[in-house]
């Protein structure tokens, strides 16, 4: 599987890695690019092909993905990975930083 990307904070930095894909050279002419493998064993799974059924309009987030599938994080993490490595989704990273004024809240 294809690595994915990895984010550092330190402070006010952040790093993010950003892995490439590295495709070997396939050892006979009638086998399948690890690209077109992977791509094909991500569609083979029902609960992928409804992942990439509710986010075609629009982009949601990871909790909303998981309780639209009604299985773990885990899982719904795994399958993710999957569709990411295959390069049929992207993500998106939202911050929103709320900060609450604490002084006198019970």
């Amino acid at each position: 599987m294809q690595p994915g990307n990895i984010f550092y904070s330190y402070g006010s930095l952040t790093l993010c890695h950003y892995a490439s894909r590295i495709e070997p050279y396939a050892e006979a002419d009638d086998e399948p690019s690890l690209h077109l493998y992977r791509l094909l064993r991500s569609l083979s799974e029902k609960s992928r092909l409804r992942i990439l059924h509710f986010l075609r309009s629009e982009p949601r987030s990871f909790i909303e993905v998981v309780r639209h599938l009604g299985i773990s994080k885990g899982i719904t993490h795994n399958h993710i990975f999957n569709l990411r490595s295959a390069g049929l989704l992207n993500v998106h990273f939202f911050f929103s930083l709320k900060y609450q004024n604490c002084k006198g809240a019970r």
